[in-house]
């Protein structure tokens, strides 16, 4: 068999600039930006995760403040979170295990699977918190995460919630 790769014997293309220079182009952009990407301080992680944790803030929106600290920590996108049935997850000593359907990449047969640890910048187990509160809200399996808030936030609508809907959901709690 052959392996894997080309080898190139043309000395026209293996000594010209051709060949590095799509090498640089593709290295190029692929490298992440990251002055392009907004990030959270610390000072506002551990905002949210007071948030979360605290009984007297609504719970509907401890649990959309939530879903941004898993975002942030597990690093699943919205879609992924959205795909995830909080019935099949596992909360257990150190880690929140969830897994995503239908996600971007395709894996119909097993999900895609996310964890999360338990460990916060404030030591409050918030996600011991925010597991119990989203559990609260099932009433049976479901092939999604959460439903749309009622506009006070007292509770949920029977819509389910997408991304358009939850980043318009998200920004009054977050100001």
């Amino acid at each position: 068999g052959r392996p894997f790769g080309i080898k190139i014997h043309n000395k026209a293309i293996t000594e010209s600039a051709l060949i590095p220079a799509i090498i640089a182009i593709v290295a190029d952009q692929r490298k992440l930006k990251s002055a392009d990407k907004a990030t959270w301080t610390i000072d506002a992680i551990k905002t949210m995760e007071r948030f979360v944790y605290a009984v007297e803030n609504e719970d509907a929106e401890r649990i959309l403040i939530g879903a941004i600290l898993i975002m942030c920590y597990a690093s699943p996108r919205w879609d992924d979170l959205h795909h995830s049935p909080p019935d099949l997850w596992e909360l257990v000593r150190g880690a929140l295990f969830g897994v995503a359907w239908q996600t971007k990449a395709d894996r119909k047969r097993r999900g895609t699977k996310w964890s999360r640890s338990r460990g916060s910048a404030t030591g409050l187990d918030w996600v011991e918190v925010w597991f119990a509160l989203v559990k609260a809200t099932l009433d049976g399996p479901r092939d999604f995460f959460m439903f749309v808030p009622k506009d006070d936030y007292s509770g949920f609508t029977d819509a389910i919630m997408e991304y358009d809907v939850f980043v318009v959901a998200v920004r009054p709690v977050l100001s």
